[in-house]
């Protein structure tokens, strides 16, 4: 597939180019012969990558091609409900993807040579995914658990630049700009060495009330703007970031994912669907209404994760995974003990997430994700069995118990950090506000009135805390690292933290003194651990083993005069639903530390989780011309 590559369209898309012929003879062939184009694989064992159902489409204005590209892998689901990330190389011959294996959990960054239809395993092993493509192709840009990292297009030479993740994209070739995490908010400039240059703007993003989920930022080629897409408690929204001056400009209201087109297009997610609206780089304006350009692209939305699976580039090729019946998942309550024995409990199946049993044992807080990607707070009430709902803003997520039950801590954002709000248990009252994020809300520290949190955003955060004194909750910073810390908690007797971190180059499990985090620390899981939460009774410490998502528990041994967290290597307990890019677990343990709360899914949804067999994406060619007539810009 070379025509891109061989005659790039101008901005201002030209339709004549080698590209058209070639398109119309291959389809031709493919409609008279009937044949399905099939190679074998060059680099990676026996995988194979066809093209068919070639057929073009004429329009007005010339000529639209699409194609299923079969690929020689399955694309599982991510634990974050995501099934990959796309990407195209400068020129379009080369398509970035990844994909996961379980047992062992395995992420694998593969590049699709789309001239010899062969595919190459770019990184693996590493955990490192969601590519990105410099400017002028020569290096890649990945996430991984270590950090950001930067590899060379051929997959040689690459380093983690920052040891923690960041909202972060190609500002040039050899500059990438970093939104600084933790309280400052500013956007950087750094090499691909990893120092910093020099800041872009003096600006703190957060304070500006856009939220905390900038996963990528992409800078319009051409011009001094950054496209971001933030999910605040206003909800979701696109903005443009002003490097020179600052400027913070909201562009598009319930949009999300956004990339740019050079028809003079932003590309944007609402829902399931693909949008785009005109619009002017120099002014930094929309220039004609938004329009539906593409139905039903996969993404991650109803997991509360801002993320779709489509890229188009430069020269107008389109490629996405198209969305299918299994995209929205529906979980089931379940009780199991510490023998195995599991017990359903009778609530309706649904599409729910972070389940945290009351502390009196006769309540459940659950996150409730509907169809079009919102989420709010319900409550179920274990004796009475009936679920009534808490907040009705559409954005709330991850609600915490007050020590009494009688308060529900959440964040207001559909991303993963947020500002954190309060609202009676019991449905009375109104909603209020008591710190703006990023953050989130963790666990509560018995008997001290304090309420532990993470700061920053995403996968990049320090633990602080929130003390209630005189009315008023008050700001405490707690422990502060260059990795990435989250899901900390107090034991019941309040001598001990615990925490994960990925200091080693994995989340593990560690426990510090409380509240001397400083006097001492101990490692509790050893092959990769997330989500620690104490049993109510402090005779044992819980966690997820990240390969297997198995709840793992840990007795603890500490005694009253014991200066040294004393413990017993972990035992399985039973497997879960598990969210890798969370900070709070999808399980719960009861008030007498005799079962856990968590989420068994139906058949149907574990094999949309899991799903074999192969996997194909949607190819358009010349897309800007269907574009232009879809989404036209407004004539003055």
């Amino acid at each position: 597939m070379k025509p891109e590559s061989q005659t790039r369209a101008s901005q201002d898309g030209g339709t004549s180019s080698p590209q058209t012929v070639n398109y119309v003879i291959l389809g031709l062939v493919v409609l008279m012969a009937g044949v399905q184009l099939s190679d074998r694989l060059l680099s990676s064992g026996p995988e194979s990558i066809g093209s068919d159902s070639i057929s073009p489409t004429v329009t007005s204005s010339g000529p639209t091609f699409r194609a299923n590209l079969n690929l020689p892998t399955a694309l599982m689901r991510f634990p974050q409900g995501i099934r990959t990330r796309l990407d195209f190389s400068p020129d379009a011959d080369r398509l970035y993807y990844m994909t996961v294996e379980y047992n062992p959990f395995i992420v694998t960054t593969r590049v699709l040579d789309l001239d010899s239809k062969s595919t190459e395993i770019l990184a693996q092993n590493d955990k490192a995914g969601a590519p990105v493509a410099s400017p002028d192709g020569k290096r890649v840009l990945l996430w991984s658990p270590q950090g950001i990292m930067v590899m060379n297009a051929d997959g040689s030479s690459n380093r983690i630049i920052r040891s923690r993740s960041a909202p972060v994209g190609w500002y040039s070739n050899d500059e990438l700009m970093v939104l600084e995490t933790g309280t400052s908010g500013e956007l950087s400039l750094i090499s691909t060495s990893g120092s910093v240059l020099r800041k872009l703007t003096d600006t703190n993003i957060f304070q500006l009330g856009l939220g905390a989920y900038f996963p990528f930022l992409k800078r319009i080629p051409g011009s001094d703007l950054i496209l971001a897409a933030s999910t605040g408690s206003v909800g979701l929204a696109i903005y443009t970031i002003d490097a020179v001056s600052g400027e913070v400009s909201k562009v598009i209201d319930n949009g999300y994912d956004p990339e740019y087109a050079n028809s003079g297009h932003i590309l944007f997610m609402r829902a399931n669907n693909l949008w785009a609206v005109p619009f002017n780089a120099a002014t930094n304006r929309v220039t004609g209404p938004e329009a539906q350009v593409v139905d039903s692209v996969h993404n991650a939305l109803p997991e509360g994760v801002p993320w779709a699976e489509y890229t188009v580039s430069g020269a107008g090729r389109l490629v996405y995974l198209k969305a299918n019946s299994t995209n929205q998942q529906h979980s089931e309550l379940t009780w199991t003990d510490m023998q195995g024995h599991s017990e359903t409990v009778p609530i309706r199946r649904d599409n729910y997430r972070h389940p945290q049993v009351s502390p009196d044992g006769r309540q459940v807080a659950l996150t409730v994700y509907d169809d079009p990607g919102g989420s709010d707070i319900w409550v179920y009430d274990l004796e009475r069995e009936t679920l009534g709902r808490r907040t009705f803003n559409g954005t709330s997520s991850r609600a915490i118990w007050s020590a009494d039950s009688q308060v529900l801590f959440y964040q207001a954002s559909m991303s993963l950090r947020g500002d954190i709000w309060q609202v009676r248990a019991d449905g009375t009252g109104q909603s209020e506000k008591i710190f703006s994020g990023p953050a989130r809300a963790q666990s509560m520290v018995a008997n001290e009135n304090l309420l532990l949190m993470l700061e920053g955003t995403a996968n990049a955060s320090n633990i602080g805390s929130l003390r209630f004194t005189d009315d008023v909750w008050v700001r405490e910073g707690v422990l502060e690292s260059e990795f990435d810390l989250s899901a900390p908690g107090v034991s019941p007797d309040g001598r001990w933290l615990t925490y994960a971190s990925n200091e080693t180059g994995r989340p593990e499990v560690y426990v510090r003194p409380w509240p001397n985090v400083r006097g001492g620390r101990w490692q509790v899981s050893s092959q990769g651990g997330r989500d620690p939460v104490w049993s109510p009774t402090g005779d044992g410490l819980y966690y997820v083993d990240t390969e297997s998502s198995t709840v793992m528990r840990s007795a603890v041994r500490a005694g009253v005069d014991s200066d040294g967290f004393d413990f017993e290597p972990a035992v399985a307990v039973t497997q879960i639903q598990f969210n890798q890019s969370d900070d709070i677990g999808n399980y719960s343990i009861s008030p007498d530390g005799r079962r856990i709360l968590h989420f068994a899914q139906e058949p149907e949804a574990v094999s949309g989780i899991a799903e074999q067999g192969p996997a194909s994406f949607e190819l358009v060619e010349n897309w800007f011309t269907e574009l232009r007539r879809l989404a036209p810009a407004n004539v003055r």
